[in-house]
């Protein structure tokens, strides 16, 4: 599972911090994400580098996700095309009666 700093860093913001650093202290991943938290949040220059690459991440994620979505459309476009019943394109695409009828 993947850390989101952004969650954490909210989270952190509503416990009280002698709680916080408890719970901190009895669990190594909080542990280690406070001190990265803390590590980022102090150096102007590693937080513009974090915000940056974390932004990277995202348009990557969101270009990889327009890829598949376009791949469904063309698939179902095809099957349109070579006249298969619209349940059989739902099964195979993902993609809802509503897309489909779009195309």
């Amino acid at each position: 599972m993947k850390f989101n700093v952004e969650f954490f860093a909210c989270i952190c913001y509503t416990i009280a911090e002698r709680d916080f650093e408890m719970v901190a202290e009895k669990n190594p991943q909080i542990k280690n994400a406070v001190d990265r938290l803390a590590e980022i949040s102090s150096d102007e220059q590693t937080r513009r580098l974090y915000e940056s690459r974390h932004k990277m991440e995202w348009d990557i994620k969101g270009r990889e996700r327009k890829a598949i979505k376009d791949t469904k459309i063309a698939m179902a476009k095809i099957m349109l095309s070579n006249n298969e019943c619209i349940e059989k394109i739902i099964e195979y695409t993902g993609l809802t009666l509503e897309d489909i009828k779009k195309l």
